[in-house]
């Protein structure tokens, strides 16, 4: 009868192990192919409303452009209200960067891109919204902590005038496209979604961080899979970017140890 019961049990086991090793094998095999593959690393930074000092957002951009790992670079942006003097600083930043550091930049929105976030905006090669974001707004604004006899300058009207029109000759030599058109088509503040923005010229294309993908690997001639990097000591690393924002898959964090949360240093 023991001789019966240990048959018994070879046999459990046996049946055990033809079930349980295949699926094991799979997942092993899947897990070191994964630290195996080699992946291309594809720079993110997302700018958000606050802080709106573009000081910080420079260094990310910076760090990124001058990495020979990062091949290209994705901006997020979720702003709309940020001084035009700030917004234009960054622009400025990231163009020279770009002159330097030879590298496909992607704008990229899923909610709000308009205002002072349109005019960053216009500082990447390709300008991609999902077909319901914000697009648009083009106007000047001002800081709101300005003293108030700033904002009672008897010349107040003409240097609103003066930032719109820097920002409106940005937007046509940016986007050629829009060079013989009419103005009032796509600015004096007309607010669009991102399917109307695609329309009148605004943006290049509407789609998802697949269509962003997409693009920055035919631009970047990128065979395989992409890593996606976020910036060096990132405050508030995944709640203040939003990385999840840029996780089509699994997203690395390459460049977050050892980083203080709300440094900017």
């Amino acid at each position: 009868m023991s001789k019966f019961a240990d048959f018994l049990r070879t046999i459990f086991w046996a049946l055990l192990l033809l079930y349980t090793v295949p699926a094991l094998v799979r997942n092993i095999r899947a897990v070191y192919a994964n630290l195996l593959e080699q992946k291309t690393k594809i720079g993110v930074v997302t700018i958000k409303e606050t802080p709106n000092d573009p000081s910080l957002y420079t260094k990310q951009c910076k760090q990124l452009f001058e990495d020979p790992e990062i091949k290209a670079l994705v901006l997020s942006i979720n702003c709309a209200n940020w001084p035009t003097s700030s917004a234009q600083a960054l622009f400025d930043e990231v163009v020279a960067l770009k002159k330097i550091h030879i590298k496909p930049v992607v704008a990229w929105t899923n909610t709000t891109c308009t205002a002072s976030g349109y005019y960053i905006a216009c500082a990447a090669d390709h300008i991609i919204t999902t077909p319901s974001a914000l697009v648009g707004v083009i106007k000047a604004t001002i800081p709101t902590t300005l003293p108030k006899q700033t904002l009672d300058a008897v010349n107040y009207q003409e240097i609103i005038a003066n930032l719109y029109e820097q920002y409106t000759h940005t937007v046509t030599e940016q986007r050629p496209q829009l060079a013989g058109t009419s103005e009032s088509a796509w600015a004096h503040g007309k607010l669009f979604t991102g399917q109307q923005a695609l329309t009148v010229g605004l943006i290049d294309e509407v789609g998802s961080m697949q269509a962003v993908e997409a693009y920055i690997k035919h631009k970047a001639q990128i065979e395989g899979a992409v890593e996606w990097v976020v910036p060096p000591c990132s405050p508030l690393l995944f709640d203040w970017l939003g990385l999840s924002e840029f996780t089509p898959g699994a997203t690395s964090c390459s460049y977050a140890a050892g980083c203080s949360a709300g440094a900017t240093d």
